[in-house]
């Protein structure tokens, strides 16, 4: 049990390391994927004896499915600026989003819905100040946008998921014990002309119980 736990550990702090230097959402995905999909094997492989082999299996698993999910958020995010830059005349500023991009996209009749979509996948560079926000409103930015800045982005979620120790809830199962027994006397009253029964019940115990009794 030490053995596989610190193995896990080890495992968990190198993905987390290797996360927080990635540079697209496709390696983001693929290793918080794979922090993921190792823990959830780990703990499939010890149900049935190998948890080594699950935390590989799981691991693999969830980094093709993060991969994936990175692949998609990188195509939006290429085809967001192409259709900015049109519009805009020239490139984006690379990673987050500055306050003086919102304003120029703004004033060059960006969509609101593709300023925003900008916004939530690459995040903003840094809270917006009482100053910055009136400045927004100055140059005319919508407040749809602005609640937009004020929100995490989809990179940022998955660097604190990659961040975060991976947890598991145990669950208790509680087995009640059976009924106790019923054990029957039968006889016959000579003073009455009739048959008896008297019932005895036996102290509780775990388990089944199974009665014979065999009358002449």
């Amino acid at each position: 049990m030490l053995t596989r736990s610190r193995g896990l550990g080890v495992l968990f702090v190198v993905l987390t390391a290797m996360a927080s230097g990635c540079r697209t959402q496709s390696e983001q995905g693929a290793l918080v994927g794979g922090l993921i999909g190792a823990g959830t094997g780990a703990l499939i492989g010890d149900a049935v004896g190998n948890p080594t082999a699950g935390t590989a299996i799981g691991a693999g698993i969830g980094a093709m499915t993060g991969a994936t999910i990175g692949d998609a958020l990188d195509r939006i995010d290429a085809e967001n600026r192409a259709r900015i830059r049109a519009q805009l005349g020239r490139e984006l500023s690379a990673g987050a989003v500055t306050y003086d991009d919102v304003i120029a996209m703004t004033a060059a009749g960006v969509s609101e819905e593709l300023i925003i979509n900008h916004i939530e996948i690459n995040g903003m560079e840094h809270p917006p100040t009482t100053q910055d926000l009136i400045n927004l409103q100055q140059a005319g930015v919508s407040t749809a946008v602005i609640k937009a800045m004020q929100k995490p982005s989809r990179r940022q979620m998955q660097s604190q998921t990659a961040d975060s120790p991976a947890t598991t809830r145990t669950e208790t199962i509680v087995v009640h014990d059976s009924p106790p027994p019923v054990v029957i006397h039968e006889y016959h009253d000579p003073f009455f002309f009739h048959h008896r029964r008297v019932y005895h019940y036996a102290p509780p115990r775990p388990g089944v119980a199974f009665g014979f009794h065999f009358h002449d």
